[in-house]
């Protein structure tokens, strides 16, 4: 009865460390972050976006691919707009703290005050970095080949994430910022993070922010959904937009010859 009574305790032990060694939600994003500052030199990747304010819809469909350090990135946009026929396409280019857009072919630098507003919006370490306050409310699951670590919201505390988010659109000026941020209602802010069992690495991260905030007396319900998937990670050697479009064209021709195959079926 000893033997089996320490056996036992042996056994309760063992499990008991073994249990300790799990990590918690935010130790998989954190350690996610530093796996792709530290290590992680390129990647490709693609956004969809769907921008709802008051019922009026916009959709934007974004590719590009970045090296994160120094940071650079070249990427293209595809907007629907209500009042336009046809989708918008726009191509923007970062050199560490300088933003460009195409314009008529040529590259034309953004305004200084907009400079750092453009690069925060895309460089995934700022966008992960936005929930670091908050990682304590982190939940995990796991799924197939990733960790899904989420974070869910509707409480007060949490405006800061919608005012930030809204300074990204620019839709804050300084003297209204104190408004604006009394009257935001939060009814739902959701974030959810992909992240490689074995790599660590980030492979999608999505994001929902739905509010309800007075601007200047009118009343705006806002719903913006996002879902950034990365792929080709620390494959891209040689110029960002090249390999843009070089994949560009590669997924184009593999659609062709899907056609042309189905088309000899029938």
């Amino acid at each position: 009865m000893k033997k089996l009574g320490l056996s036992l305790g042996l056994s309760l032990l063992v499990v008991a460390a073994g249990c300790g060694q799990h990590e918690q939600p935010e130790e998989i994003f954190n350690r996610s972050k530093e796996v792709m500052a530290d290590s992680t030199e390129s990647t490709h990747f693609k956004q969809w976006q769907n921008l709802n304010v008051s019922g009026e819809s916009t959709n934007i469909n974004t590719r590009g691919a970045t090296r994160l350090q120094p940071f650079e990135l070249y990427m293209i946009s595809t907007m629907d707009l209500v009042d336009f026929n046809e989708p918008l396409e726009f191509e923007f280019m970062i050199d560490g703290d300088e933003a460009y857009y195409k314009e008529d072919g040529e590259p034309t630098q953004f305004a200084d005050d907009v400079q750092s507003t453009v690069v925060d919006m895309i460089n995934p370490l700022d966008e992960m970095d936005r929930y670091a306050p908050f990682e304590q409310s982190m939940l995990m699951k796991e799924i197939e080949d990733y960790y899904e670590v989420s974070f869910r919201t509707d409480q007060e505390q949490h405006i800061p994430l919608v005012m930030e988010k809204m300074e990204q659109w620019g839709v804050v000026e300084e003297d209204l910022e104190g408004a604006i941020e009394d009257s935001i209602e939060i009814e739902r802010i959701d974030m959810v993070a992909f992240i490689d069992k074995e790599t660590y690495q980030l492979h999608q991260f999505d994001t929902r922010y739905r509010f309800l905030v007075n601007i200047q007396g009118d009343l705006h319900q806002i719903d913006d959904q996002q879902s950034l998937r990365y792929e080709y990670i620390n494959e891209i050697d040689g110029d960002l937009e090249t390999f843009v479009r070089w994949l560009i064209e590669e997924e184009q021709q593999e659609e062709d010859d899907e056609e042309e195959d189905e088309e000899e079926l029938l």
